[in-house]
């Protein structure tokens, strides 16, 4: 767990794309489309796009995940983590927590930004809540596979390409407004965290089916990325 803390704190660069990219990214939304109202609804493009926010710091998380795993192949800690009683389940598993402690962070400074920029949850306290898990949730399932990314990756470069793989088309796939992105958007796991979100934000009621089931598949999907991240750990971990 201490690694990507200790780089949070001692690197600079690392402290900025993992903290404040998430906030210049925000500022950027909000500049361009802050003030754009749409029209018979009572809300600006930036309203729009604030769900969006919130999950544009996952996908592009899972690449610092992925090459800081492949840095730690090259480093040959992976050997020295072998000789020690700790099991491929609970590496993975430390580097999660890790990870979902940093994307915590990221959460809250991002609710206080979107706070301070005016925009309205028609949420109530109960819809913010689940809004969050279902955030944390996809959170963790980028992070599983910026692990799978960073096992399967002979090197830095490759790992990279990997993860730009997974997250380039979904951060396109949220902003593409023709008609048949919405077909393709149905395949990728953002759009389940995406709709749900959307929809809690709107302040539609939490009895809405529509929600539980982006939920139960935005939580399968996790589950299963996370399984298949301590497979292959087994698997390939320990000879890289």
């Amino acid at each position: 767990m201490s690694i990507q803390f200790k780089k949070l704190f001692r690197e600079p660069g690392y402290l900025f794309m993992v903290l404040l990219f998430p906030l210049m990214i925000g500022g950027m939304f909000y500049l361009f489309a802050g003030h754009t109202q749409i029209p018979m609804s009572g809300k600006t493009i930036y309203d729009t796009m604030v769900p969006g926010l919130f999950i544009m710091p996952a996908l592009a998380g899972l690449i610092f995940v992925a090459v800081s795993f492949s840095q730690v192949k090259s480093e040959g800690l992976l050997k020295r983590i072998y000789t020690t009683p700790t099991s491929s389940k609970e590496f993975i598993g430390s580097v999660i927590l890790t990870n979902s402690i940093i994307a915590i962070i990221q959460i809250a400074l991002l609710t206080g930004f979107v706070a301070l920029t005016g925009f309205q949850y028609d949420a109530n306290f109960i819809g913010i809540i689940l809004a969050s898990i279902i955030i944390t949730i996809f959170y963790i399932g980028t992070i599983a596979f910026g692990l799978i990314c960073g096992i399967l990756g002979s090197s830095v470069n490759t790992a990279t390409g990997y993860a730009n793989i997974y997250s380039i088309p979904q951060i396109n796939l949220m902003f593409f407004t023709f008609p048949e992105a919405e077909l393709f958007r149905r395949f990728v796991p953002v759009y389940y965290a995406m709709d749900a979100l959307t929809i809690i934000f709107d302040g539609t009621s939490l009895a809405n089916l529509t929600i539980w089931i982006d939920f139960t598949i935005n939580m399968i999907v996790t589950m299963l990325i996370i399984i298949i991240a301590v497979l292959l750990f087994k698997k390939y971990g320990k000879f890289n």
